[in-house]
């Protein structure tokens, strides 16, 4: 499979998602992540079924007050995460959109950016990232994963935290996305 073809996939989930360019324009460093691009990348590439998904961007920083006034925007924290992996959930009234800050994902886990945010990501799929402003994949982990339909788990470290939960997420997520674990 070519960068090229995936790069093109994953540019064209990019496009598809009404909301991205205008958050984007705020950000800076802004990535497309999660299960829209996951979804996206196996649904085209080997028919999975594409759960309705929000989108999730991981961002250095955003300027939330300059959204357009009638987005909801409120905290946002995602379950299973510890308590400082926070960001926002903006609700467009099309869309919902997750806003990752790097500053608070793993905080003292790396350097805040996308390298410390795909080591730091609970599976192995996830650890891929669309980079809007260079419109290119990153994290070969993640690549691999997709390429090899294979999954596993990528930050050990969660598990400590709860296994239980975090064992189930990757049985169902390998499941659906007919990855072999």
């Amino acid at each position: 499979m070519s960068d090229k073809k995936l790069n093109e996939i994953a540019q064209n989930i990019a496009n598809e998602t009404s909301a991205l360019k205008t958050i984007q324009n705020l950000s800076t460093d802004c990535y497309l992540v999660g299960g829209t691009l996951i979804f996206g990348l196996t649904k085209d590439l080997y028919g999975s079924e594409a759960p309705k998904q929000d989108i999730d961007l991981a961002v250095k920083s955003i300027d939330l007050d300059k959204l357009p006034k009638e987005w909801i925007v409120k905290k946002h924290h995602p379950k299973g995460l510890p308590k400082e992996n926070f960001g926002y959930r903006i609700d467009t009234g099309k869309e919902e959109v997750d806003i990752i800050l790097f500053d608070n994902h793993y905080p003292g886990k790396g350097e805040p950016g996308i390298d410390s945010y795909l080591k730091n990501v609970p599976f192995s799929f996830h650890s891929i990232a669309f980079d809007l402003d260079k419109s290119e994949l990153v994290g070969d982990v993640g690549i691999k994963s997709i390429v090899e339909r294979k999954a596993w788990v990528n930050n050990k470290d969660l598990l400590s935290e709860d296994k239980g939960y975090w064992q189930s997420k990757l049985e169902q997520k390998s499941k659906l996305l007919g990855f072999e674990i």
